[in-house]
């Protein structure tokens, strides 16, 4: 039987969506707010109540929610939003993957109850890199303890893993890797750092290749019913890293090369595309997502 690879290309389909608009406290080092200028500003709940109306109107399968984070780490969510979830989950077909950072408890089971389909979370096993990177107060085991909180109010948790996060620096993978391998989810995703222009981090060298690949090839041995994936947000210059992804265990991969699915099939993969974030791929291997091409 082919193993099947799944390549994830969101774009209209299953766009970003920024709930602060280009505004974040944090200004984390590696980011400094720049990507956000990149997603959909929906300020406020009707803001995101429309632009959720034209992706479903258009055909599309749903919405990553992300935003700028207070000086605590939660992105800033606002009652609007909560609301605006709960309406799209009622009235529409679209899954609504949530980005939420460090959330409190309270307002994270109000937006389980109102039925975010999927969290995307940040898993980061130094506190050095916690502090150097994201000027917080916080440690690992605040990370794994929201990780836990998730999982325990039901909703489908995919943690992510930014290799080299501390100016390409080894930033606490393995830590981060060994406390999943005690409670395995359904899916990992693996970021490399990138230096961005315009942030204090942009002249720090980007995160090793042989390093993601050692740890996607690790996490397959260590949990063997985790799919592991390379995500979007990784360095561009990193060439083969698809492939070479793949051939040590991914299962997925995000914002492909437009090559990368010609040359699996060329090896030998079944290759099959979906219009979505990455962070679906426990939904899809559950069959609570459909769209595949």
């Amino acid at each position: 039987m082919l193993r099947e690879i799944y390549l994830y290309k969101p774009g209209v389909d299953f766009p970003p969506v920024s709930v602060t608009g280009e505004f974040c406290s944090l200004k984390c080092k590696h980011c400094s707010a720049k990507y956000l200028k990149g997603m959909l500003p929906a300020k406020t709940g009707d803001d995101l109540l429309k632009i959720a109306s034209e992706v479903e109107r258009a055909g599309g399968a749903g919405l990553l929610l992300s935003g700028g984070s207070s000086p605590l780490g939660a992105v800033m969510f606002k009652e609007g939003h909560l609301r605006a979830v709960r309406w799209i989950k009622d009235n529409t077909n679209l899954i609504i993957n949530l980005h939420p950072g460090l959330m409190k408890e309270k307002t994270a089971e109000e937006f389980a109850s109102a039925g975010v389909d999927v969290v995307s979370l940040d898993i980061v096993g130094s506190a050095g890199a916690i502090r150097e990177v994201f000027g917080l107060k916080k440690t690992p085991e605040d990370y794994f303890s929201a990780y836990r909180m998730w999982r325990e109010l039901g909703v489908e948790v995919v943690p992510h893993i930014t290799v080299g996060l501390n100016c390409g620096k080894d930033s606490g993978e393995e830590e981060a890797l060994q406390f999943l391998t005690e409670e395995p989810p359904r899916s990992l995703v693996f970021l490399g750092f990138m230096p961005t222009r315009g942030t204090p981090f942009e002249s720090c060298p980007p995160a090793e290749k042989n390093r993601i690949l050692w740890l996607i090839e690790r996490s397959r041995r260590v949990m063997k019913d985790t799919d592991v994936l390379l995500g979007c947000m990784r360095p561009r210059e990193h060439r083969g890293i698809e492939i070479e992804a793949v051939e040590r265990g991914a299962s997925g991969i995000a914002t492909p090369h437009p090559r990368t699915g010609e040359e699996l099939l060329r090896r030998g993969y079944s290759v099959k595309v979906v219009r979505a974030c990455c962070a679906v791929h426990s939904l899809l291997k559950k069959g609570l997502f459909k769209k595949t091409i």
